[in-house]
């Protein structure tokens, strides 16, 4: 009878504990194991049963949250239906979801992730502020988890942007550079219409101070300088 008892009371305790497990599988492995010791009878004398019968669908649940990985190719669709499975689920049921914060931060990455994928797809090469929007579109991709960058399925377009700002930025760079008082001032203009010469049309429409470039040249070329 004894251990009858013993039997009931840690078949009981099992049930409760499920509530604060941080694995729910097998903490729920191991309540139905108590109650495989117990008699039609004893089980009987279980009170809580009724939440181990909530936490069935609780289950399903949380092996979803435990099977997300960032290397899934559809990683923000699993993430999105075991977000919909949890929100399916009673307030009862939600409380052996012990994982949720998994859960949570993978829809953060997976929103996250889409926002990049959003911002780099909105980046215009014709827009004056095209440097600009590259630069907050990297800041973005950088700001990601490592393990998730890989989803952004259109980084070899803001690389492609990057490597193209950076170099419309360095014939700004050597334009903002040029002194007309400075003893290299020649030189610096030569520099710098070289360079600008060497863009592509769309590229040459993106370097912002080129007027001064051309008032630069305006001023060697009235000061008896040629080139």
């Amino acid at each position: 009878y004894e251990k009858g008892v013993k039997n009931v009371q840690a078949a009981i305790d099992a049930i409760d504990n499920l509530q604060y497990a941080s694995n729910l599988v097998s903490a729920y492995d191991k309540a139905t194991k108590a109650l495989d010791k117990l008699t039609a009878e004893q089980r009987q004398m279980v009170p809580n049963m009724d939440k181990l019968r909530s936490v069935g669908p609780a289950i399903d649940v949380y092996k979803m949250i435990a099977s997300l990985k960032p290397s899934n190719t559809n990683y923000a669709g699993t993430v999105q239906a075991a977000y919909s499975a949890y929100n399916m689920l009673s307030s009862t049921e939600k409380q052996y979801v012990t994982n949720f914060a998994t859960l949570q931060e993978a829809k953060n990455n997976a929103d996250s992730v889409q926002a990049v994928i959003s911002k780099i797809a909105s980046i215009s090469p014709t827009s004056r502020n095209y440097a600009e929007q590259v630069a907050e579109a990297l800041a973005m991709y950088n700001s990601l988890p490592s393990a998730v960058r890989k989803l952004v399925t259109n980084y070899d377009a803001l690389k492609s942007s990057q490597k193209e700002a950076d170099t419309v930025d360095k014939v700004r760079q050597l334009i903002s550079e040029i002194n007309p008082n400075a003893s290299n001032f020649e030189a610096k203009l030569k520099a710098a219409r070289s360079a600008y010469d060497k863009l592509t049309t769309p590229q040459k429409r993106l370097v912002s101070n080129y007027y001064l470039l051309e008032d630069y040249e305006s001023q060697s070329n009235n000061s008896g300088f040629f080139f």
